[in-house]
């Protein structure tokens, strides 16, 4: 609801077409290396793309019914420049469906290789802001006078929501998350 899952099929998406239009002058085993390296940094940056982007139209985090809004309006924004980047180029449709339907029967061990290696980075992080969650759910007031820094504790859990979504639907298509 946030912009991120959008945002990430955005960065897949790019790197898709990109790989559909360089891939003939690349060689197709190339360009499937730089498909599998790029798709879970592409997903984490159109992630945090759409975060961003709905934290700039929400103008901040402080209202949580019209962040709400603004991240269902910046995930259909996104979401129709993905498909506009489909049909710009046709021979992504194939690789699109399939990470649109999402799938866990394709994933080898490079892709648990990559979940695990997010998942060790982001579950202790997680498990030690768990209590700033607690302080955040009070409200921000409350939390500012706990002595949280709530802007920038904000910011580190946008950003590790970011990181999470984007590796999950970067292996496993949108289905995933």
């Amino acid at each position: 609801l946030l912009g991120t899952a959008a945002g990430a099929g955005l960065g897949v998406m790019a790197v898709l077409a990109a790989g559909g239009l360089f891939g003939a002058t690349l060689g197709l085993a190339t360009a499937g290396a730089m498909l599998r390296l790029g798709l879970v940094g592409a997903a984490f940056a159109g992630a945090l793309l759409g975060v961003s982007l709905t934290l700039l139209l929400a103008r901040g985090a402080a209202r949580p019914m019209v962040l709400l809004l603004a991240g269902v309006i910046v995930g259909v924004v996104l979401t129709a420049l993905a498909d506009l980047l489909a049909l710009l180029s046709p021979e992504a449709l194939r690789g699109r469906q399939v990470f649109l339907l999402g799938s866990t029967s394709f994933l080898g061990w490079g892709s648990v290789a990559a979940i695990a290696a997010v998942l060790a980075l982001a579950l202790p992080l997680a498990m030690r802001l768990s209590r700033v969650l607690d302080a955040l759910v009070l409200g921000e007031s409350t939390a500012r006078s706990l002595g949280l820094p709530v802007p920038q504790l904000r910011l580190l859990l946008l950003a590790l929501l970011a990181l999470a979504t984007g590796c999950a639907v970067a292996q496993a298509g949108l289905v995933a998350f």
